[in-house]
């Protein structure tokens, strides 16, 4: 199906997700910034161990970004 891009939450423990054409989450989605200095930081402030964040997400949701202050 042309324009569909299925997304979900990387942080650990989170099961949001966003079908776009589905319209199913009202959620604001963050992606990861491509400065690798910044990334280190979500990373730590997210608890998500994996290296690989070209495409990752994290929603908005109180669980996910309590961790952030």
């Amino acid at each position: 199906m042309a324009g569909y891009r299925k997304y979900s939450c990387k942080y650990p423990g989170c099961t949001s997700d966003y079908v776009p054409n589905k319209g199913q989450s009202n959620k604001h989605f963050f992606t990861f910034p491509k400065n690798p200095k910044l990334q280190e930081l979500w990373r730590n402030a997210c608890k998500i161990e994996d290296p690989f964040l070209i495409c990752a997400r994290v929603c908005q949701c109180t669980a996910c970004t309590s961790s952030w202050s």
